[in-house]
């Protein structure tokens, strides 16, 4: 029984890097025989995290009227922003290939959201598990 190990982070192993990579795999005995080449499988590595985004809208010490305002900034093409007011997770909204996102305003208050002043509006950009088109 063989069995094949691919730990990108097992010893002497080095870095497939963060661009398309063909992988392929074969199989040998101890007296040297060797079993043909596996079928390609074509993978994409994405190990750098994504540039800080930014909120544009509102600005900075904006007072908002509306109980349904629409968030809006910055960030890496592809990436999916989580916007945070107060701590609670307000909504999700994909960078376009410009560089723009914005939640368009569709959710409403967050639960947990208190009355007075607010604490400051934050962004988070994971990467995608999948490359971009």
């Amino acid at each position: 029984r063989r069995s094949l190990d691919v730990g990108l982070a097992a010893p002497g192993r080095r870095s497939v890097g963060e661009t398309p990579t063909t992988l392929t795999a074969e199989a040998s005995d101890a007296a040297g025989n060797t079993s043909p080449l596996s079928a390609p499988v074509t993978l994409t590595t994405d190990s750098v995290p994504p540039v800080t985004p930014t909120v544009t809208t509102p600005a900075s010490g904006a007072n908002v009227n509306s109980a349904t305002p629409t968030f809006s900034g910055t960030g890496e093409p592809g990436s999916l922003i989580t916007v945070y007011v107060d701590d609670n997770e307000w909504g999700q909204a994909f960078v376009d290939m410009s560089g723009n996102w914005s939640d368009g305003g569709a959710q409403g208050a967050p639960k947990g959201a208190a009355s007075g002043p607010r604490a400051p509006l934050s962004a988070t950009s994971p990467s995608l598990p999948y490359p971009l088109p």
